[in-house]
């Protein structure tokens, strides 16, 4: 682990943490992978991992509006169960879907605090001509657990739902512009603690590749 790694997954954690290595020590998984069809495709997997100086996230009690990092330091069971379907059309189409549930088992921390145990994402890609481009993502998050560093008691996160949609324009081979939409839903909600989301909110842009 790296202390950019942390702060790209949260960026509200303090300027001096210990970051400590996780380290997987072992891991059993199996599962089916089949296609059907040519363009259409699913893969159901389960797997039972443990992990070593797992860490998860806490409002500091010096200043609740960042966050601390709390290792589990024994070992971290992981009970996961993962299903993901998708669609290949070529250039022209992309659709796929995948739902992960996961079950932790810690021993030195009360809970998995700020780590979701479901997740599903859908993601697609649809080539309206041979210059304009649509990209749409919709992803969703429960079970989020984290604890209020007043009450000192666990507190459930509600459910994250979000879509996003970009269209993307390509006037040149290597120039090209964009805009995107996020948030459509206008879905309020908070990733981490005492953090709410923004709204529905718009960006406009371009790229040029040398």
């Amino acid at each position: 682990n790296t202390f950019r790694q942390v702060v790209d997954e949260n960026p509200f954690v303090n300027s001096r943490l210990q970051v400590f290595n996780t380290s997987k020590s072992s891991e059993i998984y199996g599962g089916l992978k089949r296609q059907l069809g040519g363009a259409l495709a699913f893969d159901v997997r389960a797997s039972f991992a443990r992990y070593r100086n797992m860490f998860f996230y806490v409002n500091s009690p010096r200043d609740s509006s960042r966050f601390d990092l709390v290792y589990n330091g024994d070992f971290t069971n992981v009970f996961n169960i993962s299903t993901e379907i998708s669609y290949d059309a070529g250039k022209r189409f992309r659709l796929s879907g995948k739902a992960d549930f996961y079950r932790y088992n810690v021993r030195n921390v009360e809970q998995p605090w700020h780590r979701p145990t479901f997740t599903a994402t859908v993601v697609g890609r649809f080539a309206a001509t041979e210059r304009l481009f649509f990209n749409t993502e919709v992803y969703y998050l429960g079970g989020i657990q984290t604890r209020a560093p007043i009450t000192n008691r666990a507190v459930s996160l509600d459910a994250i739902a979000d879509l996003n949609l970009r269209g993307e324009y390509l006037f040149l081979e290597k120039f090209s512009a964009y805009l995107s939409l996020n948030n459509l839903l206008s879905s309020q909600y908070q990733r981490f603690l005492y953090y709410p989301n923004r709204g529905l909110t718009a960006m406009v842009g371009g790229s040029f590749s040398f």
